[in-house]
């Protein structure tokens, strides 16, 4: 789930962009639309070893990304 948040979490209104609340994790919009791309494109098989290497940090790093892989791995069999 993302929520748009008017402010970051620390409660300042600056020029700081806009932080989400996705699955209880704060991220910038950009980072949210990054990761769920490549999600996709290693689930198509468009990524290279390196990449590949690189993702699965990331789902180390933040196990919360790996659960979204897990879901949309799900609705992508379900869908077929």
């Amino acid at each position: 789930m993302i929520e748009h948040t008017p402010q970051s979490p620390s409660g300042s209104c600056g020029g700081e962009p806009q932080l989400l609340l996705f699955n209880n994790i704060y991220m910038n919009e950009k980072r949210i639309i990054d990761m769920m791309q490549r999600i996709d494109l290693y689930i198509r098989g468009r990524l290279n070893q390196q990449e590949i290497d690189q993702l699965w940090i990331e789902f180390l790093k933040e196990p919360e990304w790996y659960k979204i892989f897990e879901t949309d791995l799900h609705i992508r069999a379900i869908a077929k």
